[in-house]
């Protein structure tokens, strides 16, 4: 992740006063029910845009991942493969949490050049195609998607979907940065391919004697 200039203040959106329409529908997603089966095929069936955003998106340090939370990630990185617009804002976390996090998804081959990080997200969202608006309390992890009593509501309305990209490409192109500063260095030493968008150097060349 490239350093860039720094987060500009944010603006103020109007809260929406929608009317749902006869075509809109809300589905309450749970976790522990129907959340990640309700979020893979709205995912598999994306075909235009991903607009994701989350505290975090975390592999656990020593467990296997639930099979379905394996298989949103791999679905995301296919994802990521075959549309131009997929966008992800994680929260910017003081100390290593974020590289940490990041550094676990390069290495199950997430391209994270469409990956930023930004400070105080407590958001949950996915939002997809122009249609479709999830927004609730789910982080993308084991126990988010899988395990813990968890809540969302899955919103088919364009206008609604609309409000949130507009807040979301705010925070994309103000707030959110594809920098991880003060953060420490990824640790590349022991793997053979170079992922997309880094560097390779030596300590010395990075950091001096």
């Amino acid at each position: 992740m490239a350093a860039e200039a720094l987060p500009r203040p944010p603006e103020l959106h109007p809260a929406l006063d929608v009317a749902l329409t006869p075509e809109d529908s809300v589905l309450p997603p749970f976790t522990q029910d129907n959340y990640i089966e309700e979020v893979l095929s709205l995912i598999a069936g994306a075909r235009s845009s991903i607009r994701l955003q989350f505290q975090y998106i975390r592999l656990p340090r020593k467990a296997v991942p639930p099979p379905l939370f394996r298989e949103l990630l791999h679905l995301l990185k296919r994802k990521i493969d075959e549309l131009e617009t997929v966008k992800v804002i994680v929260r910017l976390f003081p100390g290593d949490q974020t590289r940490k996090d990041l550094e676990n998804l390069v290495g199950i081959e997430l391209d994270i050049n469409r990956f930023k990080v930004q400070p105080n997200v407590h958001n949950k969202a996915i939002l997809v195609d122009g249609q479709v608006a999830v927004v609730g309390s789910q982080n993308w992890t084991g126990d988010g998607t899988v395990r813990n009593r968890d809540a969302s509501l899955l919103i088919r309305s364009a206008r609604v979907h609309d409000y949130y990209a507009r807040l979301f490409e705010h925070d994309w192109e103000r707030m959110a940065v594809q920098s991880l500063r003060g953060a420490p260095p990824f640790d590349l030493a022991d793997g053979p391919v170079t992922p997309p968008g880094f560097v390779r150097l030596a300590w010395r060349d990075a950091f001096g004697d």
